[in-house]
C-alpha cells in the first residue's frame, strides 16, 4: 500500500513496500525524470523473496518538493536517510539508477561511516556518481529562459518518446505504454519545476568530493551498465570498478541508459544473482 509519512520539517515522501516480511530489504531509488513506476516490471519476481521499498525522490513522482528548495543528490540522500531510519528494518541493499545512483552512494557512505553494518550492499545501475559531461536534456534545462519555457509547457507524448528513444540502444523498446508512464509523471508543474531545479543544482565539486570517498566503501557493490549508454557512459562504470574495492561491473550488450525498460530480464537476472550471492543478513 502507498504510504505518506511526515518527517518533521522534511517533506512527506511517497513510498510503497511489498514482499514478504523478513525478506531481504531492497530500497529502489529512481533516476532523473522518473519515479517509483520505473520498477513496475520487476516487482512480481522481486517480491517473491525480497522486501521491496520503492520511494519517490523529493519533488519527483508523488513526493512533495523539499521546503529548502534544494535538489542535489546530497540533499536527497539526507532526506532519504531520515526516512530509512524510521521505516526500513534490517540491513537493506540500496539500488540507485542514474541520479538515484549518486543518491544511493551518498547514503551508503554516510551509513557506513555513522552506522557500520546498517546497509549490506549497493547496486548502481548506470549510476551518476562521478563528474561527467551533462546530457543534452539536462544542459538545456540549465539555460536561462529556455528552462523556464520548458517548465511552463507540459511535455507532449511526442517529445517524451523522442527523448526516451535517444537514450536507449533499441528505440523499439519505447512502447506506447512506456511513453505514457513517463509522460504522466511529467504533467505536474511541481515535477517539472523539480526537473529544472535539479538540473541547475548539479555541482561538479560535490561530485568530486563524493568520488574522493569511494575507496572507503567496503561493502559489496554491483555496477550494472548498458554497453550503449550515452547518458552515463560505461566508461564511468569501469572507473567506478577501479575506485570501489569490492565492486564488480556487469555490462549488458545492446542496452542503453534504461536497462529496466530495454533489457529487463537480463538486468533483473544480474541483480537477483548478486543478491543471492550475499550471505544471510547481507554480508558477503
Amino acid at each position: 500500500m502507498p504510504v505518506f509519512r511526515d518527517l518533521d520539517d522534511r517533506p512527506r515522501l511517497f513510498w510503497e513496500v511489498s514482499g514478504p516480511i523478513g525478506g531481504r530489504p531492497l530500497v529502489l531509488i529512481h533516476g532523473y525524470g522518473a519515479g517509483s513506476f520505473t520498477w513496475d516490471a520487476w516487482l512480481p519476481e522481486m517480491t517473491q523473496r525480497h522486501r521491496i521499498y520503492r520511494v519517490d525522490l523529493p519533488g519527483f513522482g508523488q513526493s512533495p518538493a523539499p521546503p529548502s528548495g534544494k535538489f542535489t543528490p546530497n540533499h536527497h540522500a539526507a532526506i532519504l536517510l531520515e526516512w530509512l531510519h524510521r521505516e526500513v528494518e534490517g540491513r537493506p541493499v540500496l539500488l540507485g539508477h542514474s541520479l538515484g545512483g549518486g543518491v544511493a552512494t551518498a547514503m551508503a557512505l554516510t551509513l557506513q561511516r555513522e552506522e557500520p553494518g546498517r546497509v549490506s550492499a549497493l547496486i548502481l545501475m548506470a549510476g551518476a556518481v562521478l563528474p561527467q559531461y551533462l546530457p543534452r536534456y539536462i544542459s538545456l534545462a540549465r539555460i536561462p529562459f529556455l528552462g523556464e519555457l520548458g517548465l511552463a509547457l507540459a511535455p507532449s507524448r511526442l517529445l517524451i518518446r523522442r527523448v526516451l528513444r535517444e537514450i536507449v540502444h533499441d528505440p523499439a523498446c519505447i512502447t506506447d505504454g512506456v511513453v505514457e508512464r513517463y509522460t504522466e509523471g511529467l504533467r505536474s508543474f511541481r515535477v517539472r519545476r523539480t526537473l529544472l531545479e535539479a538540473a541547475r543544482s548539479l555541482d561538479v565539486e560535490a561530485g568530486r568530493a563524493l568520488a574522493a570517498q569511494l575507496g572507503q566503501l567496503t561493502l559489496p557493490v554491483l555496477l550494472l551498465w548498458g554497453a550503449s549508454d550515452h547518458v552515463v557512459p560505461v566508461s564511468q562504470g569501469r572507473a567506478l570498478e577501479g575506485l570501489i574495492p569490492r565492486a564488480n561491473l556487469v555490462v549488458l550488450k545492446e542496452c542503453g541508459h534504461l536497462p529496466q525498460e530495454e533489457q529487463p530480464r537480463a538486468a533483473l537476472d544480474a541483480i537477483l544473482g548478486f543478491l543471492d550471492g550475499l550471505a544471510p543478513g547481507g554480508a558477503s
